[in-house]
């Protein structure tokens, strides 16, 4: 991990939960400000939004993004369930951070990211989703710009000196340290109190998101149990998300308590999070020969984890070069499992890194008939008919995705613009490459892109038209642009 990240997720931790005396829990969730009172407009929303999209831009451009698509697949379905239960100011984005310590934080402009350490440490789906759940309350209610707002003495200052550190990060991570350290060292003791009582209603809030969303919500106080539990064994070596989500006895118990009360238990656990689990494991491993025996001495009575064992087993084998050990282990779980696309996947894909890529494109299209809007089959798919030279059905099939507001969005232009590439259709590859630099955040580039389209000689005055049309919005909409 770069050094600037590790200060950069502190002091937004410290914006949302600082730790703080562990015994003062006297003030109520009465007293916390409503949404609509003018105090909350001490960060307006744009700059939340700017803050959020510095962020992400920093975590992208210094590969810390985890791009796995079947880990990013399963984080949609597990946040789908959760999104529908919850309110919040903008729209929320997920993102997987390559880092093997246990943390996850809420940032501002709806961000909520989630370190691989955690998905790794959680036991069962309903501990990570009460994590997601306290996150997503997190930014329900602001937190960040309610902290913001009680600084009120530090003036608006403080705001626009976090805001600088995020956007100087990627130029100067010495400069951008030394900004956030300033931040800390005036705003901290400010918000402590406060933000205990942060901490107190994203847990309400987090286990009424479960309880609605039908997942066992005692997996808030398992998981946060546990971690107090091992933190008193670690020494020094306290996992991040308690340092910046401190846990008390008494938030334990509260927790267990608004349990009690709930009726039903819900869904506690899900094969999808094994799986998700077991790749991780998987990619992490620095020995496969032993990670393949472990896994195949695994004598867990849970049904999900086994198979989970032997899909983790089917992946290092393939690794290794022994596809038809693979093959035969994933065959099995398809037919156990007919409708976990993930299994169908990597058995196509089995075939394919085994040279076998007609009959990965016959479970590609098998697949297909089934699960059609699954974006993932579909960039699968997509690709190797490309690389078949079927570009007539790769670029049918990707059309469709490069339409949708999506996190895979992207990843669908870039393959259709590839795809275009290939086929020979250069002024048209360079149109659509330029939608992916827009979705990248760089308009430079994709006003690059647009102006080599239209240098060629054989364009169609359509596609000239359009390719015109679309170039003048950019320039309209990038006022410091010298062109």
């Amino acid at each position: 991990m770069k050094t600037f990240f590790t200060p950069l997720l502190i002091s937004i931790g410290l914006l949302i939960s600082n730790p703080g005396d562990a015994n003062d829990e006297r003030n109520e969730l009465s007293t916390l400000p409503e949404l609509g009172d003018p105090s909350q407009q001490a960060l307006p929303l744009q700059q939340e939004r700017e803050m959020g999209q510095a962020l992400v831009a920093y975590l992208q451009h210094n590969g810390l993004l985890v791009q796995d698509p079947d880990l990013r697949s399963y984080l949609d379905s597990l946040t789908n369930q959760l999104l529908g239960w919850v309110k919040t100011p903008y729209p929320l984005s997920f993102y997987i951070i390559d880092d093997p310590s246990i943390n996850a934080f809420a940032a501002p402009g709806g961000i909520i990211a989630l370190h691989t350490g955690l998905i790794l440490a959680s036991q069962t789906e309903s501990e990570l989703a009460s994590v997601v759940a306290h996150e997503m309350a997190h930014i329900s209610q602001r937190h960040a710009a309610r902290n913001y707002a009680l600084a009120q003495k530090l003036s608006l200052p403080t705001a626009a000196a976090m805001l600088a550190a995020i956007l100087i990060g990627s130029q100067s991570p010495a400069a951008a340290q030394a900004a956030i350290i300033g931040v800390q060292a005036g705003s901290i003791q400010n918000q402590l109190n406060y933000s205990r009582s942060h901490e107190r209603e994203a847990d309400s809030i987090g286990m009424q998101i479960l309880h609605q969303a039908n997942i066992d919500a005692t997996g808030m106080s398992d998981f946060f149990l546990r971690l107090q539990q091992q933190s008193r064994y670690s020494g020094n070596q306290i996992p991040p998300f308690l340092s910046t989500h401190p846990v008390t006895d008494e938030r334990i118990a509260n927790a267990q308590d608004r349990n009690r009360h709930q009726k039903g238990q819900g869904r506690r656990d899900s094969l999808g999070f094994h799986l998700a689990r077991i790749k991780l494991l998987t990619r992490y491993t620095t020995d496969p020969q032993q990670t393949l025996f472990q896994l195949s001495k695994q004598d867990s009575n849970n049904p999900l984890v086994k198979d989970a064992a032997r899909y983790g087993q089917a992946l290092i084998l393939q690794k290794t070069g022994r596809y038809s050990q693979a093959r035969n282990i994933l065959s099995s779980l398809v037919k156990k499992h007919p409708d976990e696309i993930q299994f169908i996947l990597a058995l196509a894909r089995v075939e394919n890194d085994a040279s076998n890529s007609q009959q990965a494109l016959a479970y590609y299209q098998a697949a297909y008939d089934t699960f059609f809007n699954n974006p993932v089959l579909i960039l699968d798919y997509s690709r190797l008919l490309s690389q078949q030279r079927q570009f007539t059905k790769a670029l049918s099939l990707l059309k469709p995705l490069t339409q949708q507001t999506s996190a895979y969005q992207s990843d669908a232009w870039y393959l259709f613009a590839d795809t275009l590439y290939q086929s020979g259709n250069t002024a048209i590859a360079k149109e659509s490459m330029a939608e992916y630099f827009l979705l990248s955040g760089n308009v430079a580039a994709a006003i690059g892109q647009l102006k080599q389209a239209l240098e060629s000689s054989n364009l169609h005055i359509t596609d000239r038209e359009r390719i015109t049309a679309r170039l003048s919005e950019l320039k309209r909409n990038r006022p410091h642009s010298n062109e």
